[in-house]
């Protein structure tokens, strides 16, 4: 599944501060406009690192952990953002930078988001404290426009390994084990001139008493899992609910009386132990005019949880849950991971054994569906193959969901896969190549032997690039 993710959080920060030594009237973040884009075309792989919009392609040009190179507006090239022309025949033309700055987020489901004519993006904020030192756990939120033209900064949180999630209006985010949802509203920001203020910004929570949160860039709904608080804050239970991103239109999908019948909710205690559940969400699909929901669920039976095992339900958008569309994929507790492939085809999961399955129904026995028996990491499912990487890196491989044909090796390169997933966009895949300085590199899926570098190097990897060739 692409770009849909559970989130966890901090308490909202301050937003951004004003920075006082700045002349009245100077452009921070001056930058040459570069013309063109197609802000009316619809958005393709928002979430990650290669988005495309209309006739132009925006990307992260470089892969770099290094939160200490310097950041100033105008230096970076290699985790900058770059756009090209992506031509009739494929190629790629005219790539400039666009974002100047280190587009870079601890968490492995970072990424930036275009909407309209704003890139939205996350980077490591550098400032200096009155001591002098510079900030190592800040990030910024920014958006620049997609012909480079004007730049604002939105707000500062003080975290890099935050969830965080664009809307065309809000930043929602948090962080590893908290329990809230924060929301940066930035409808109020003048869009016609750069600035470091965060004038028209305002911010809170937006979510309370959160355990599991998902959310996708198709969607205008978050889906969410809530503790139940109270004089009910004792029972084994939680809600499942569905909200938009504007903070509209939420709603209770299920809760402990969903699966009672009228004659049995008066007495719901009495069925903790069959009809009463704890949610947990997994993953979302997004189809069919709605959402495809992943979750565990679990009873309360003699003073401890119990686990039911994996299930899965639609939920049209803005509509309700129907228990009797809710399907029971697998009746195992141990699953290490859940690859979803929609309400009609099921999942993939894999098992502590590092086996993995395709399952379809709970009554079914898993072993009689193994598609791959050794430790992988799934990377895309597309018309009945599976691509995935393993931990030994550089090759990605294939293998059919029905097990009809043996594992090949589809590509052999230097993948980086710890930070944001593969991307695949149109029978292309893109990714970070180690071998090549971790530059973002494309291969067309059905020619991978000669892979394609995006953007251009920095400096220093060019040199470094020249000194190695003379040498070999």
């Amino acid at each position: 599944m692409n770009k849909k993710h559970l989130v966890s959080i901090i308490a909202i920060v301050a937003l951004v501060a004003v920075l006082t030594a700045v002349l009245v009237g100077c452009n921070k973040f001056e930058w040459n406009s570069i013309g063109g884009g197609n802000p009316d075309a619809t958005v393709e792989s928002n979430g990650g690192y290669y988005v495309k919009q209309g006739e132009y392609v925006y990307f992260i040009n470089g892969y770099d952990t290094n939160t200490t190179v310097d950041n100033t507006w105008g230096t970076p090239v290699k985790n900058a953002i770059v756009r090209a022309k992506l031509n009739a025949d494929g190629t790629y033309s005219d790539a400039v930078v666009v974002v100047p700055k280190q587009v870079y987020n601890q968490n492995a489901d970072g990424g930036f988001a275009i909407f309209g004519e704003w890139i939205y993006y996350a980077t490591p904020n550098n400032d200096k404290d009155k001591s002098g030192v510079a900030s190592t756990t800040h990030t910024d939120f920014m958006r620049t426009k997609i012909d480079g033209s004007v730049t604002q900064l939105i707000a500062t949180i003080n975290s890099r390994s935050s969830r965080y999630f664009f809307t065309p209006s809000r930043i929602l985010y948090m962080a590893s084990g908290a329990t809230s949802v924060n929301y940066v509203d930035f409808s109020g920001m003048d869009t016609t001139k750069s600035s470091d203020n965060a004038k028209g910004v305002t911010g809170g929570v937006f979510l309370e008493n959160v355990e599991t949160v998902l959310w996708d860039y198709a969607s205008e709904y978050i889906y969410y899992t809530e503790t139940v608080t109270g004089d009910q804050s004792y029972e084994f239970c939680n809600t499942l609910n569905a909200v938009k991103y504007d903070g509209t239109d939420k709603k209770v999908l299920a809760d402990k009386l969903t699966y009672l019948a009228d004659s049995e909710k008066e007495n719901y205690v009495d069925y903790f132990p069959t009809k009463v559940f704890s949610f947990n969400l997994i993953d979302m699909v997004v189809e069919d005019g709605g959402v495809t929901l992943y979750y565990n669920k679990a009873n309360y039976i003699n003073s401890q949880e119990e686990g039911r095992g994996l299930f899965v339900n639609k939920v049209a958008f803005g509509g309700d849950f129907d228990v009797t569309t809710e399907k029971h994929l697998s009746k195992s507790t141990a699953l290490s991971t859940v690859y979803p492939l929609g309400y009609n085809a099921g999942a993939l999961v894999s098992t502590s054994a590092n086996k993995t399955y395709l399952v379809t129904t709970a009554e079914a026995d898993t072993t009689e569906n193994l598609v791959i028996g050794r430790a992988i990491t799934i990377q895309y499912v597309l018309d009945g193959t599976v691509y995935y990487t393993d931990s030994t890196g550089g090759k990605l491989y294939a293998a059919k969901l029905d097990a009809s044909a043996n594992e090949k090796v589809v590509l052999e390169a230097g993948i980086v896969t710890n930070w944001l997933n593969v991307e695949f966009v149109d029978g292309t895949m893109f990714f970070f190549d180690s071998k090549n300085y971790n530059y973002l590199y494309a291969a067309d899926l059905s020619d991978a032997d000669e892979p394609t570098m995006l953007g251009f190097m920095n400096d220093a990897d060019k040199a470094a690039k020249e000194e190695a060739e003379k040498a070999e």
